[in-house]
């Protein structure tokens, strides 16, 4: 289903507090040449809007937007191979930076270290990351 970003924003505000940063002009997802279009006429799917989200600064509770993240529901077998192939970025990216999170203990304390280690191993996106690369090579092996 596609909708505006506007409308997928006001989705998610009504179950969490989230607002975007489009005054950044080095860090905002949309189209800031085009802006009004790119946020309150382009038409995108809910991944799309997800993709635009991580790569804009925005104030939220984190917690709570992790949470939206990983509760939306997974629909694989109905999506194409460029969805897919978004999907697994977004999980990527999602990983890198828990990644990065984690290695910045490195050389500083290793008690907090084997926390996030534990915390970054136990991430629910490691199992939808390994969904969708599963979903896409049944994808390519059907083609």
């Amino acid at each position: 289903m596609k909708k505006s970003s506007r409308e997928w924003l006001s989705e998610i505000q009504s179950k969490i507090h989230l607002e975007i940063d489009v005054n950044n002009n080095k860090k905002c997802g949309w189209n800031l040449n085009d802006f009004n279009y790119s946020f309150h006429n382009e038409l995108i799917t809910l991944d799309e809007f997800k993709k635009r989200l991580t790569n804009s600064i925005i104030e939220c509770n984190i917690l709570e937007l992790n949470e939206w993240l990983n509760n939306t529901e997974l629909k694989l077998e109905t999506m194409s191979l460029n969805d897919l192939k978004e999907l697994k970025l977004f999980f990527e990216q999602q990983l890198h930076k828990q990644r990065v999170w984690v290695e910045s203990m490195l050389g500083h304390d290793l008690e907090e270290l084997q926390k996030r280690e534990l915390i970054y191993h136990k991430d629910e996106n490691h199992k939808k990351l390994e969904r969708v690369n599963q979903r896409i090579k049944d994808y390519i092996n059907a083609v």
